[in-house]
C-alpha cells in the first residue's frame, strides 16, 4: 500500500497509522526494492496463474451440466510430508480438486500442477517421483479420501507441454495428464481432447 499509493502517500499513512514518516518511508523502499525483483515477480506471476486455472475448471463446470466440480482446496492448505525409504519427502501441489459424474455418480480427484518453464528436466522428474511415492502411502486416502487420483499439469504452451510428456515418460506412464492454458480459454473444453496422457498418444478428453 506504502508503493502503491505513491510519495505522498507516506505522510497519509503516517497520520493515520501514527508512524513516524522515515519508518514508512523505509518500509516504502524495501516494498518497492520486493516488487522489482524476480522472486517476488514469479511468486505473483504463480499465483495469476493459480486463479486463472481455478476460474477455468469452475466456469467449464458450470457450463458442462454433465458433471459438477464438488470440491476444490487451494494450495496454501495442500503441503504433505511423509517419508520413502527413510527419505523425507515434501510435496506441494498448486490444487486438489473433486469433480462428480451425475449419472454415474463416480467421483474422480485431482491435484494441480502449473508449469511457468522455470523447472529443468530434473526438477520435473523430482517432483514425478514424489507424487509416486505419495500414491503409495495413505495420505491420499487420509487426507483427500481417495486412493486413486489424477495429477494434471498445465503449461504455458503446446511445445511445453510435449517437453513436460517426454520427461514424465522417462518416469511413469500413470495419472499424469497434461494440457496448456491456450486449449482452456473457452469454458465449453471439459469434453474436448485437449488433454496428452503420458504413456499413450494422441489427445483426450477430461471427461
Amino acid at each position: 500500500a506504502y508503493y502503491t499509493l505513491g510519495k505522498r502517500g507516506i505522510d497519509i499513512a503516517a497520520m493515520n497509522l501514527g508512524l513516524e514518516r522515515t519508518h514508512i518511508q523505509r518500509a516504502r523502499q524495501k516494498l518497492r526494492k520486493q516488487l522489482t525483483s524476480y522472486s517476488i515477480l514469479f511468486t505473483l506471476a504463480h499465483i495469476n496463474a493459480i486463479a486463472k486455472t481455478r476460474i477455468a475448471f469452475e466456469q467449464a463446470f458450470q457450463k458442462y451440466k454433465e458433471a459438477e466440480l464438488s470440491n476444490w482446496i487451494p494450495e496454501r492448505l495442500l503441503e504433505q510430508r511423509f517419508s520413502d525409504d527413510d527419505k523425507r519427502l515434501k510435496l506441494r501441489p498448486d490444487g486438489f480438486m473433486q469433480y462428480q459424474l451425475k449419472d454415474s455418480g463416480k467421483i474422480y480427484s485431482a491435484f494441480l500442477e502449473i508449469d511457468l518453464s522455470t523447472q529443468s528436466k530434473k526438477q520435473i522428474q523430482d517432483k514425478v517421483k514424489r507424487y509416486l511415492a505419495f500414491s503409495e502411502t495413505g495420505l491420499p486416502k487420509e487426507e483427500f479420501g481417495t486412493h486413486w487420483f489424477r495429477v494434471i499439469v498445465i503449461s504455458k504452451g503446446e511445445r511445453r507441454s510435449q517437453e513436460l510428456k517426454r520427461a514424465i515418460e522417462t518416469i511413469t506412464e500413470k495419472i499424469f495428464w497434461i494440457t496448456n492454458f491456450s486449449l482452456m480459454q473457452s469454458d465449453d473444453w471439459l469434453d474436448k481432447p485437449i488433454f496428452l496422457k503420458v504413456g499413450i498418444s494422441g489427445r483426450h478428453p477430461l471427461l
